[in-house]
């Protein structure tokens, strides 16, 4: 009785992860919303490391959400108009190009505040793009019968990347140091 429900219950959410391209979206969409929250907890331990300053940290912060509040709407309006798979693909090469060169600066040891405060904010506006394209392509993906569905499981992937993510940044941290 009990497992015939829970199958039962359960077969909505068979249903979206059996559709190749919502599966993939969610699993890509876990990974991307991991690596920006480790991305979070490792480049603010840099700049406290480096600057011994908290308020340093926060400007980091700043500029890496100031986007979601200004250009957030944009995304949406950018979805709407734009081919929305070109969207993610620009925008996650955004997020790798800011990781890539602040990873190269630090590296050579050629780092500067302002040189993070930049690329927190190129971070911060390729997120805020990004996130109106998934959740459309997500509706293009999943169609209207789903899509309640693959919102729901997109959002339990984000708050398990909330956790995993920066678990992973800290394990990082305490085993290669700040600016390995």
């Amino acid at each position: 009785m009990i497992k015939s429900v829970l199958h039962e219950r359960l077969q909505p959410v068979r249903d979206t992860l059996s559709n190749r391209g919502v599966g993939f979206l969610l699993l890509s969409g876990v990974f991307r919303s991991g690596a920006q929250w480790m991305d979070i907890i490792v480049l603010g331990w840099f700049v406290l490391d480096v600057s011994g300053s908290s308020f340093e940290v926060a400007k980091v912060a700043f500029f890496r959400m100031i986007p979601l509040s200004v250009s957030g709407p944009l995304g949406g309006v950018l979805a709407d108009r734009f081919p929305r798979k070109h969207i993610l693909l620009f925008t996650g090469m955004i997020s790798m190009g800011g990781t890539a060169v602040l990873a190269v600066l630090i590296s050579f040891d050629i780092v500067v505040l302002w040189h993070i405060y930049v690329v927190a904010l190129v971070l911060g506006i390729g997120f805020s793009a990004n996130n109106p394209a998934r959740r459309a392509v997500m509706r293009d993906l999943a169609g209207d019968k789903l899509l309640i569905n693959a919102l729901a499981l997109d959002q339990i992937g984000f708050s398990l990347s909330r956790v995993l993510g920066p678990f992973i940044g800290g394990l990082t941290i305490s085993i290669l140091g700040a600016g390995s």
